[in-house]
């Protein structure tokens, strides 16, 4: 196995927070495989830590639904099946139509230039990216500013285990490249609806967005 790095990151951090962000991080980035089961002492070897602040990790990333801890052989990557995915998009859908109803009533213009500068930047990095996995942290960044702009931690929480799950379906789903462009579109459309404080055409664009977004993955899956 290609050894891990740990990720220190620009906040102090615990070791099992420092080993999580790691294990995370390779399990996006293809790192470790999702057919083959890692023990604890196994990934602690490769990260340079410690067995116990790694097994904490590891089983708090199978409570957040990324990993499944099988008896005595260790924790794999959790695989989502067709029904999975759809229920997963239905959940998503429910919490980012609700973070609408939260934000858009309220949203400054200070706040939609700063969704508009993300989007610019999403839209210059994706045409240097080779790999589906810099469009997924594009996409994701546009969404979690929406959900901070709502102030709610609870939203913020749900959303970011979603998230995690939804891009797990994403980068192993191995989802075309012509994707990313029509994702970007369908951001722009969403912002311009924002723009006019429209409440519903943001959430029908939103929630056309999320269902395409879902369909891609599934068809993928089907020739799997």
């Amino acid at each position: 196995m290609t050894p891990l790095q740990i990720d220190f990151g620009q906040h102090p951090l615990s070791l099992k927070e420092m080993a999580e962000q790691s294990i995370k991080k390779a399990i996006f980035e293809g790192q470790l495989e999702p057919e083959t089961s890692y023990s604890d002492m196994q990934l602690a070897k490769t990260l340079g830590i410690s067995k116990t602040p790694v097994r904490e990790a590891l089983i708090e990333l199978a409570s957040k639904g990324l990993l499944i801890h099988e008896a005595r052989k260790g924790f794999k990557i959790r695989q989502l099946s067709q029904k999975g995915v759809k229920d997963l998009f239905h959940y998503r859908t429910v919490l980012e139509l609700s973070i609408l109803d939260m934000v858009i009533p309220q949203i400054t213009d200070e706040e939609i230039d700063q969704l508009h500068e993300i989007l610019s930047k999403n839209k210059f990095h994706l045409e240097q990216d080779s790999e589906f996995k810099q469009s997924i942290i594009a996409d994701r960044h546009f969404h979690m500013n929406l959900v901070e702009l709502s102030c709610n931690p609870f939203f913020k929480k749900a959303i970011e285990q979603v998230r995690d799950l939804c891009d797990l379906a994403g980068t192993w789903s191995l989802i075309n490249v012509g994707r990313k462009y029509e994702a970007q579109k369908e951001h722009e459309k969403i912002l311009d609806m924002i723009k006019l404080r429209d409440v519903e055409a943001t959430k029908n664009k939103m929630e056309e967005h999320l269902s395409i977004t879902c369909n891609t993955i599934i068809k993928t899956l089907e020739r799997i």
